[in-house]
């Protein structure tokens, strides 16, 4: 769902840089959108399967794939996103593959629709009710537990068990004379190739290769600024634990986390914010690195139940 919302929210800066504005209204949405639009494709798929108010479920169905079908064929002609996020970084589609693939939904509809109106099915599977609210209760449940939380699976090359080494890249970007990562793309939204690269600063100092050596802790904290006081004083607790203090280094946006740094007693590193968010898909949040290898990652919920040891695992 994170990623979903993450990638709705670069359609609606798109679409607002390009027609109205008040695309801008939606941003407070995304998570709200994000589980609402696949809880309603799993609701549908299933209602189909299950022959539950066939008519109206093939109607909204066919409205729905129309929607995406014009939405694809949109991104396909701007060439302004990389990819549509339909399978999150699971299976990377281009616009165009995604565009067919709404095609070919359209028209397996068009074939139901038809099958629809000349064989025409009684009535729905006995029990269909039950499993269209089941879906309903598990697509809910898993969409905002995943949002809440971390995902289930991890597909990011950020994934327990990556080598950090080999997404590392040798060239360096532009710094301002503040310190501060300069815009690389049309907007800081959009998902490139230079804005997905690892490549981490402090101060004016990139310092990849020094966070890639040794035990770190990366706490990773997207808008330090907004911060509820709650999550910083989870973190605080955390980040001035004895045992793990001295592994424990923040990351956060350019520009950001100076106060939050202070308040944890630890070194603050930058990064580009769509960096963060394909490193960890929460807004806040740990990832434990050893040698460049990904030991573990936590929503920072859960910090506060990992005992010190857990979190020591060089000096082990």
């Amino acid at each position: 769902s994170r990623s979903f919302a993450y990638k709705i929210e670069e359609y609606l800066y798109v679409l607002a840089s390009q027609f109205t504005r008040g695309f801008y209204l939606f941003l407070p949405c995304t998570a709200a959108l994000a589980i609402s639009i696949a809880t309603v494709e799993v609701v549908l798929g299933t209602a189909a399967l299950v022959y539950w108010e066939r008519y109206w479920t093939l109607l909204a169905l066919l409205c729905l794939t129309l929607f995406f079908t014009a939405l694809t064929l949109y991104t396909a002609l701007s060439a302004r996103i990389a990819s549509c996020g339909c399978f999150g970084s699971a299976l990377a589609l281009t616009p165009w593959q995604s565009f067919g693939k709404s095609v070919v939904l359209l028209l397996c509809i068009g074939v139901l629709i038809w099958q629809a109106a000349h064989a025409p099915v009684s009535s729905s599977i006995p029990g269909a009710i039950v499993w269209v609210v089941g879906a309903l209760v598990g697509a809910l449940g898993l969409g905002i537990g995943t949002y809440c939380y971390l995902p289930i699976r991890d597909t990011t090359p950020y994934r327990i068990g990556s080598d950090l080494h080999q997404l590392w890249h040798t060239s360096r970007p532009a710094r301002t004379a503040d310190g501060d990562t300069p815009p690389v793309s049309t907007t800081v939204h959009q998902e490139t190739a230079e804005t997905l690269q690892l490549c981490i600063w402090q101060d004016q100092k990139e310092c990849t290769q020094d966070l890639l050596t040794g035990h770190k802790i990366l706490l990773i904290v997207q808008s330090p600024d907004t911060l509820p006081s709650a999550a910083c004083q989870k973190l605080r607790a955390f980040a001035t634990d004895p045992a793990r203090k001295a592994h424990v280094m923040l990351l956060c946006a350019a520009g950001q986390g100076k106060a939050l740094a202070s308040m944890l007693q630890c070194p603050r590193y930058t990064a580009h914010l769509l960096l963060l968010r394909e490193m960890l898909k929460t807004p806040t949040g740990a990832l434990q690195l050893q040698d460049g290898i990904v030991v573990d990652k936590w929503h920072y919920r859960d910090l506060v139940r990992i005992p010190p040891g857990v979190m020591l695992l060089a000096e082990n």
